[in-house]
């Protein structure tokens, strides 16, 4: 069984939010109009609220330590 964690997704808005998605718009807007009609694929690492992008990171570790105990409390 291979375990992957996740990763610091706020780097994926760090890097796109002022490029121009295919449909002529930033990634920041495009993401902005997804998250408004509430059918966004990545709510919490494309939006710009920070705020929004660390609350999703820091739940995104604590699911991470729980691999990690998981891990190390079974045997699979």
């Amino acid at each position: 069984m291979l375990v992957l964690g996740l990763v610091d997704g706020r780097i994926l808005y760090d890097s796109m939010w002022n490029l121009t998605h295919p449909i002529n718009a930033t990634y920041e807007n495009f993401y902005n109009f997804l998250n408004c009609l509430h059918i966004s694929p990545c709510f919490g690492w494309m939006n710009s609220d920070e705020a929004t992008r660390n609350l999703t990171t820091e739940k995104a570790m604590e699911l991470n330590a729980v691999y990690v105990k998981l891990i190390a409390t079974n045997t699979f």
